[in-house]
């Protein structure tokens, strides 16, 4: 009934009147704004239930399932049993001081050659080759615990072929294959000076081939001078 009137008091306005915009929009509703956080809300729900449900079909089924929930690469400091760690911070230094001598911009700003002093705070590192997958792994019984799976691409491709109905293994070419897990990185600073008096700092990042060359690779460098007792920096390598 009140609806009708409504409805009848809005038909009766004239359209000439200057208020019935204002008297109109007391009588017709506003359609709601859509809220996004709802939404996604909704949307994590349903992913939530779904996972729920293929989670508790497989664990009741006797089979084991596996919830990943991020990748990373894990960081170990080495021992000194695993590196000589003052011939690492040899090479480096003098890898450091090859490339900057190379370089147009330290060419033009300094006089060559270089002098260079390797800060103390010199870092060495180790780190996963292959990037491993951590999340929850819930087996039959409802027994779940945080476990850590290393990710290997040839392995998941040969597994894939064989899925796909194929009688061999597919062999992948590996050039200079390492056996080692790991690789090593290293990360320093290097004041330089050169023959004009002119002095910056470098910071510098590369790796290490622990098993061939033993030799180091710079990958990363930053020149950090001070002018007008501003710091300025230029990106040598990166």
């Amino acid at each position: 009934m009140f609806k009708r009137q409504v409805t009848s008091r809005i038909a009766s306005l004239s359209r000439s009147n200057p208020a019935y915009q204002r008297q109109l929009t007391q009588f017709v509703p506003i359609a709601p704004k859509p809220k996004p956080f709802r939404t996604i809300l909704q949307g994590v729900a349903v992913v939530a239930c779904t996972v729920g449900v293929w989670v508790g079909y497989n664990v009741s089924s006797g089979k084991t399932c596996f919830l990943p929930m991020w990748v990373s690469k894990s960081k170990t400091t080495p021992k000194a049993d695993d590196i000589d760690l003052k011939y690492v911070k040899c090479v480096a230094e003098e890898q450091i001081l090859e490339r900057l001598s190379l370089s147009e911009l330290i060419q033009r700003q300094f006089r060559l050659p270089l002098k260079t002093r390797l800060h103390d705070d010199f870092q060495v590192w180790m780190e996963e080759k292959d990037a491993s997958v951590k999340g929850i792994e819930v087996r039959p019984g409802w027994k779940a615990k945080f476990v850590k799976k290393p990710v290997n691409v040839k392995a998941d491709f040969d597994v894939l072929m064989e899925n796909l109905g194929g009688e061999e293994k597919f062999e992948i070419p590996v050039i200079n294959s390492s056996k080692n897990k790991d690789d090593t990185y290293f990360l320093g600073t290097v004041t330089i000076e050169g023959q004009n008096g002119h002095t910056a700092d470098v910071v510098f990042k590369g790796i290490f081939d622990r098993e061939h060359a033993k030799q180091a690779r710079i990958t990363k460098a930053h020149l950090i001078t001070v002018v007008d007792g501003t710091k300025r920096r230029d990106i040598l390598w990166d």
